[in-house]
């Protein structure tokens, strides 16, 4: 199962790279602790982050970037 999630996590970002363009995506947490032993679908998160990409310039532009991210 955990890897069905990396699976499904990864053509996400793929296809919001389509839309906007992101930094770096870092897992953490139960999905990858241990190989993922911790996880469990049907009681555990995923704890992501994602990066800024680096050619947004401010406030305006970071806002407008996270609006498009939070569609998704």
């Amino acid at each position: 199962m955990k890897n069905k999630v990396v699976d499904i996590l990864k053509d996400w970002k793929v296809k919001l790279n389509e839309e906007i363009e992101t930094g770096r995506l870092f897992l953490f947490g139960s999905l990858i602790n241990y190989g993922g032993k911790q996880f469990n679908p049907k009681k555990s998160d995923v704890d992501l982050i994602i990066e800024f990409p680096n050619g947004l310039k401010g406030p305006i532009e970071n806002k407008n970037w996270i609006i498009v991210l939070k569609k998704h």
